[in-house]
């Protein structure tokens, strides 16, 4: 999505078609467009922890439209066959605690598939971090927790991806790392 958003930005500015730079894959046209951003300055550095919110908030400044883009990306999803696992998981007590990078909504509606509804699904966003904490100090499971925010979050966050904080995010969030837990 960061190079959709400056492929978006860099075409509005250079008064060009986004069909002219349609291979967001091509390494010819990302070093282009990297060097445009590099050269024009107030532009994070690329793979930089604000890259992806930096941009998005740019492309998209008016929450509503940041809501529509993620919304239109993924309106016509369905739960996938591990996403059906993952509430086959937690309807068994397996997994108490799902922590997710996903905005959309799979995992709940997979979840709801499973559960007959979203009653017993604890979800929190960066909008109510307070909900994970309580659910947590509370035992009430499972629990789903979004480490971006959702696509109908008013903050989205990109966390940085470090090996040490995907392995403490992933395998031991129990740990609570201060990246994740601190969503202010």
């Amino acid at each position: 999505m960061i190079w959709d958003f400056k492929r978006t930005l860099y075409c509005a500015a250079q008064k060009i078609s986004i069909r002219s730079c349609s291979d967001l894959g091509s390494p010819v046209l990302r070093a282009r467009l990297q060097r445009y951003f590099d050269s024009i300055g107030g532009f994070p550095p690329e793979n930089s922890d604000d890259e992806y919110a930096h941009y998005f908030e740019v492309t998209y400044p008016a929450e509503p439209d940041r809501r529509r883009y993620i919304e239109g990306l993924v309106s016509a999803a369905s739960p996938s066959y591990g996403h059906i696992a993952l509430a086959a998981l937690l309807k068994l007590d397996k997994v108490r605690i799902v922590w997710t990078t996903n905005f959309e909504r799979m995992a709940e509606d997979a979840a709801i598939l499973l559960l007959g509804s979203s009653g017993r699904l604890v979800a929190a966003t960066l909008d109510t971090p307070q909900l994970a904490m309580q659910a947590m100090n509370e035992g009430r499971w499972p629990l789903l927790v979004k480490l971006h925010g959702d696509f109908q979050s008013r903050r989205l966050k990109k966390l940085p991806m470090n090996s040490d904080y995907r392995m403490l995010t992933y395998v031991a969030p129990s740990l609570r790392p201060a990246s994740v837990m601190e969503w202010r």
